[in-house]
Order: structure tokens, then C-alpha cells, then sequence
């Protein structure tokens, strides 16, 4: 993953670049404990990037995820949860961008 991530930024060297942990339900841990050790080893390697321009995107507490009948998959709640809390972050790092370019304008 840190290869992808690297090659994509020496592509597009002025892009940002967002990755998202996945919020893994305690049903899937029950039903089905390899894929959701899968999804956590994942969410573990997501969130030690470390790599300019590559920000991780965190979803949040998992208690307040509502997920489907199943108890594994992502309601439509859970769905609008996630991108609410998706899109708060990438506006919070465009304002951080933004104040940036302005102290570097002014120098």
C-alpha cells in the first residue's frame, strides 16, 4: 500500500491524497473473525501512513455506526454517519491548507 501510495504522489505531486480507515462491526468479529482481522490488520497499516500529501481519514467512534439487519453491513445511516465525518475532516485539512499557502504568500 505504501508503494501505491507513493508512486500516485510522484505521479500527481500536487495532489492530496485521502485513504479511509473501514469501521468493522463486533457481528462481522463474530461471524466471521479472519475477515474482520483482515479489516483491522488494513485499518492498522492505513493509520501509520505517514507519507506527505497522503492523509488518512478516521470514521469515528464505531458505537455510533448503525449497521445493517446483518449486524456486518454499513446502513444507510451508517453510510451518511461515515461521509459526514469524512467530509469534516478533508474541509479542516483545506482550511489548514489554505491558512499554509496564505504565510507562505505573505513571506
Amino acid at each position: 500500500m505504501k508503494d501505491l501510495l507513493k508512486t500516485t504522489r510522484g505521479k500527481f505531486p500536487n495532489s492530496e491524497i485521502f485513504i479511509a480507515m473501514i469501521p468493522i462491526s463486533e457481528t462481522l468479529q463474530i461471524k466471521n473473525p479472519r475477515e474482520a482481522y483482515n479489516l483491522s490488520q488494513l485499518n492498522i497499516t492505513i493509520s501509520k501512513i505517514q507519507i506527505e500529501g497522503v492523509k488518512v481519514l478516521y470514521t469515528g467512534n464505531r458505537d455510533v455506526m448503525v449497521f445493517g439487519r446483518d449486524g456486518i453491513h454499513w446502513s444507510p445511516k451508517s453510510a451518511q454517519f461515515v461521509l459526514q465525518r469524512w467530509y469534516e475532516q478533508m474541509d479542516e485539512i483545506k482550511q489548514d491548507f489554505q491558512q499554509v499557502r496564505k504565510s507562505v504568500r505573505r513571506k
